[in-house]
C-alpha cells in the first residue's frame, strides 16, 4: 500500500473522528444549556383551552405566539422583580403528563430554603412592546440573520457540491439515463449522489431555520413581549422556539457532518477525486 492511500485512510479516520466528536460536543452543549435552565429553555407555547372552539391549537398573537405562564414557578418577571419575588422557586422543566411546570426544588425533590445562586441573567436594557427593541438575539436581528444566511450559504454550496459530481460522473456521450441503466459503480456514485445533493440541502435549511428559532428562544427568555389588547403577554416569535437547546445544536451538528461525507469518502479512497478521465465511460461489466 502506498504512502499517499496509507494518509489518505489516516485523513479519514481523523475526519471521521473529529465528525463524531462534533456531533456530540454541539449536542451535549445544548443539552447542557437545557440542563442548565438557559433563558428560553423552559418555554412553552400555549394552546387554547377544551372550551373554546380552536382546541389544542396554538395561541397565535400579533407579532408571535403567546407561551404558557407557570403558575407554580416562575421563569418570567414583567416588571416585577422585588425582594419578595426573588425567594420564588425558579421553573426547571415543563412536565408534559401533567401539562404543568415544575419547580426546581420539586424536581430535586428537597424541600426548606434555597438560596438560588448565579447571575441573573437580563438585558441591560428595557424590553417594549417593539421586538425590535434591546434584542440583540431577536428574530430578525443581525445575530439570527447571519447564522441562517450561513447555513443558506452551505445549502448552496452542496447543491453546487452535487451538480459537479454529476458532471463529473458524467460525459458529453453518456446520458443520465444511460448511467442509470449501466451496472457500473457509475450508477451507484450517480444515485448517492443525488440523495445526498437532496438531504444535505434540507438539512441545512432546516438548520437555516432552527438557527433563527434558537435565536427567537433565547430572546423571549430575556423578556420578549407582545402588547395584546392593552395586556403585556410573553411570546414567541416563531412555532418553534420551544424546541430544546440539544435538539437546535443537533440540527446544525447533523447537517455539518452529513455535509462532509463525501470528503470522508474520498480520503478513504473509496471514491475518487475529480478527474472526468475517471467517469469517461460506462463499463457495464464492472
Amino acid at each position: 500500500m502506498s504512502v499517499a492511500k496509507n494518509l489518505n485512510i489516516a485523513r479519514a479516520t481523523f475526519a471521521t473522528l473529529s465528525m463524531a466528536l462534533a456531533l456530540i460536543t454541539l449536542i451535549t452543549f445544548g443539552a447542557n444549556m437545557d440542563a442548565a435552565n438557559f433563558p428560553g429553555s423552559s418555554l412553552v407555547l400555549d394552546t387554547y383551552p377544551d372550551s373554546d372552539d380552536r382546541k389544542g391549537q396554538l395561541k397565535q398573537v400579533f407579532g408571535g405566539f403567546e407561551i404558557k405562564e407557570p403558575t407554580t414557578c416562575t421563569s418570567f418577571y414583567n416588571g416585577d422583580l422585588t425582594e419578595s419575588a426573588v425567594a420564588t422557586n425558579p421553573c426547571a422543566v415543563y412536565n408534559d403528563a401533567s401539562s404543568a411546570y415544575e419547580p426546581i426544588t420539586l424536581k430535586e425533590g428537597t424541600e426548606g430554603v434555597h438560596k438560588w445562586r448565579g447571575w441573573l441573567v437580563a438585558p441591560a436594557c428595557s424590553k417594549t412592546s417593539d421586538t425590535g427593541d434591546c434584542a440583540p438575539f431577536g428574530y430578525n436581528a443581525p445575530l439570527s440573520a447571519l447564522g441562517a444566511a450561513t447555513f443558506a450559504t452551505f445549502a448552496i454550496r452542496a447543491v453546487l457540491f452535487g451538480a459537479h459530481t454529476c458532471v463529473m460522473l458524467l460525459s458529453e456521450d453518456v446520458s443520465v439515463a444511460k448511467a442509470m441503466a449501466s451496472k457500473g459503480q457509475q450508477r451507484m456514485f450517480l444515485g448517492l449522489n443525488i440523495v445526498w445533493t437532496i438531504v444535505s440541502f434540507v438539512l441545512f435549511v432546516w438548520a437555516a431555520y432552527a438557527w433563527q428559532g434558537m435565536c427567537d428562544k433565547i430572546d423571549t427568555g430575556l423578556g420578549r413581549f407582545v402588547d395584546v389588547g392593552g395586556e403585556e403577554k410573553q411570546a414567541c416569535a416563531t412555532s418553534y422556539c420551544n424546541i430544546s437547546f440539544g435538539g437546535f445544536f443537533a440540527s446544525y451538528a447533523v447537517a455539518i457532518s452529513f455535509f462532509r461525507i463525501p470528503n470522508i469518502l474520498i480520503w478513504a479512497g473509496i471514491v475518487d477525486g475529480s478527474d472526468e478521465q475517471k467517469y469517461s465511460q460506462i463499463d457495464d461489466d464492472e
